[in-house]
């Protein structure tokens, strides 16, 4: 136990468990004992200065016995299921006023994750366009559904007049509400 200039040395819990048990009963030994001479000055301070003390030590020992904060490991990666299969994974893609490219490659990635947690191959999507202004927006997602293999099949609703023509190798439709669009993709 070397101490270097200005740092206490480090103990192990079990000495400083020991430390504050002892601090307890060494305090209490002293309250108890001064407590018959309460009226000579100098026992009174010591009785009370041991009273502190033996509420300081309580205090400190508590607080050895309470369980470490340390930070805990994630949890492990549930394991896949090996007797069940996804045949598809449907969500749901709302493009904003406000969307970026960087918007849809973040979907690009998320519909990476979802194929990966499900342990599926196929996405069913349903494309909400009706707040879309921005033409260069919709054209770059529709780049990304067009090279995504995963994706299968798009139910869009929403602005009818969007150019869809590169997605019509993919299974798409258009559609006037959204629960026929959900339906349809689901």
């Amino acid at each position: 136990m070397s101490a270097k200039k200005g740092n206490f040395p480090t103990t192990d819990l079990d000495t400083k468990k020991e430390v504050a048990k002892i601090g307890m009963a060494t305090s209490l030994a002293i309250v108890t004992a001064t407590s018959v001479y309460m009226k000579n000055r100098l026992m009174k301070n010591l009785h009370i200065g041991a009273g502190f003390a033996l509420i300081g030590f309580s205090v400190w020992h508590h607080m050895l016995y309470q369980p470490s904060k340390a930070v805990k490991s994630p949890l492990p990666p549930r394991p896949k299921p090996k007797t069940l299969a996804l045949g598809h994974v449907y969500t749901e893609v709302i493009l904003k006023e406000k969307a970026s490219k960087r918007d849809v490659r973040l979907l690009k990635e998320t519909l990476g994750n979802l194929c990966k947690e499900s342990g599926t191959q196929a996405v069913h999507l349903l494309v909400d366009t009706q707040l879309i202004k921005e033409l260069e927006i919709w054209q770059g997602f529709v780049t990304l559904l067009k090279e995504d293999e995963r994706i299968a099949k798009i139910a869009i609703f929403g602005d009818e007049t969007l150019p869809s023509g590169e997605l019509l190798a993919k299974n798409v439709r258009y559609f006037h509400t959204y629960l026929e669009a959900k339906a349809w993709a689901s």
